[in-house]
Formats: C-alpha cells, structure tokens, sequence
C-alpha cells in the first residue's frame, strides 16, 4: 500500500464540494466517492462556510483582516523613529530619501 502525497484543492473545488453536501441530494459517502475527498474533509470544508457565511453580507468581518491603519499618523512618527533606528551617519540620508518620497506620493 502506497501512501498518498498531500493534495492541495482549489478554491472553486471546494465550494463546488461543500454546496453539493449542503443541497442534500447525496449522502456523505456518496460525494466522498463522487469527489475522491475524505469524508471529515467534506464536514470541515461545510464548518468553515457556516463560519465564514456572515461575512459575504457585511456581517462579521474576517478574523485575519488587518486593522485599519492611519497614515497620517506613521507619517508623522516617522522622523522620530529614524532618530531612534538609524546610525548618525546614515539619518540625513533617510530623512532626505522620505521627504522625496513624501513629496512625489499623493498622500
């Protein structure tokens, strides 16, 4: 008996997967014959949209979505920042490449 490599399925796979099991015209064996996937796989796949579902309507946002950051404020932070992380030597030179910066970005 060999043993299978690890298969990594498409998106569109799985939602094609996941909303066969959610319409109920097959049973669990029958799509984990139909689609070649463990059936534990199918009922995780299922979990996770019911988790997820919420989101597509504006409801709860994703858990792993960043947090809005203000610019404004980084900006404003940054000379200080290099006067703490930057050598002497090399501080006009990367307060003089952020003013470039500054000046050619729309901001």
């Amino acid at each position: 008996m060999t043993k299978r490599t690890r298969r990594n399925h498409a998106p569109a796979f799985k939602a094609k997967v996941t909303l066969a099991a959610l319409k109920g015209e097959k049973t669990l064996p029958d799509l984990t014959q139909l689609y070649d996937v463990h059936p534990n796989q199918i009922t995780t796949w299922k979990a996770q949209l019911a988790e997820g579902a919420a989101g597509l309507f504006g409801g709860v946002a994703a858990a792993g979505a960043a947090p809005a950051v203000d610019l404004k404020s980084l900006h404003a932070k940054f000379p200080d920042i290099i006067t703490v992380a930057v050598p002497a030597s090399l501080r006009i030179c990367a307060l003089a490449f952020y003013s470039e910066f500054i000046a050619s970005a729309a901001i």
